[in-house]
């Protein structure tokens, strides 16, 4: 395996009274620690969720069709999703609302779940797919191929589909259990692929994922030139952490930004 740093550094940004634009400066600090992985392939930003901004996070409405699933087969395709959410590192803040129902659900924000056999063929664990605005996946949907049975396998399959709608491409050259985006050697394989994302995958995930621009800060009173509630332009500069993920020299936001203060 393949000893991959990972240096989170932040520099720390202002926002102008003129332009009320995030402007980053100098000033970085950084947080270091090493993964023994393989951070997998990405795809556009297209293929991923949006992150960034006060009208991101998402929360992704995900419809699990019980048709043709047990309750025990049921949870293991919804453990996917939460251990996505919950990963160590998974910056996206991207939280899932899981429901069970024979309807499905459709448009923006959401990601329906079927047990039913992929366009691919038989041969297919499963297959995901989906709707975007030309920047960032807006909608998903993943049929499972009813062939796989075994629960461990139904939750390795889904967090890898669910893989994809974070940026993340099939990785062939991750060791068998390093990574959620590895192939499975059959329909019911528990041992290629991971319960839930390892620290390369979500690591590579904060960067695959499309970055919108924060939002407006707008709203905060600040007369008489107090200092501001620390969220808009007002008669002081209020300034913030930008978090970034930095591999081999190359650096990319994170998504993540923290009110440092305002003067």
């Amino acid at each position: 395996m393949k000893t991959m740093p990972h240096n989170r550094s932040a520099s720390l940004a202002g926002l102008s009274l003129a332009l009320c634009a995030l402007i980053v400066v100098a000033l970085p600090a950084a947080r270091v620690s090493a993964q023994d992985c393989t951070n997998p392939p990405t795809q556009s930003s297209q293929a991923a969720w949006p992150v960034g901004g006060p009208s991101y996070p998402a929360a992704i409405n995900v419809n699990i069709n019980p048709t043709g699933l047990t309750a025990e087969q049921q949870q293991a395709i919804a453990a996917a999703f939460t251990n996505w959410q919950n990963a160590p590192g998974n910056n996206s803040q991207i939280t899932f609302n899981i429901t069970f129902s024979t309807t499905s659900i459709s448009g923006t924000n959401t990601y329906q779940v079927n047990s039913q056999m992929p366009q691919g063929g038989s041969t297919y664990q499963a297959q995901t797919g989906g709707g975007t605005n030309g920047s960032y996946r807006v909608s998903a949907y993943t049929n499972i191929n009813p062939g796989v049975t075994d629960p461990t396998a139904l939750t390795q399959a889904m967090a890898h589909e669910i893989g994809h709608t974070f940026g993340l491409d099939d990785c062939t050259s991750c060791a068998a259990g390093t990574s959620v985006m590895t192939l499975a050697t059959s329909l019911n394989d528990t041992t290629s692929g991971r319960n839930g994302p390892s620290a390369c995958d979500a690591a590579t995930a904060n960067t695959a994922m499309h970055n919108t621009p924060p939002d407006s800060y707008g709203g905060g009173s600040g007369g008489g030139g107090a200092a501001g509630s620390g969220a808009g332009c007002g008669y002081c500069t209020p300034y913030y952490w930008v978090w970034y993920d930095c591999y081999n020299g190359q650096c990319f936001p994170s998504g993540e930004v923290d009110y440092a203060g305002c003067w």
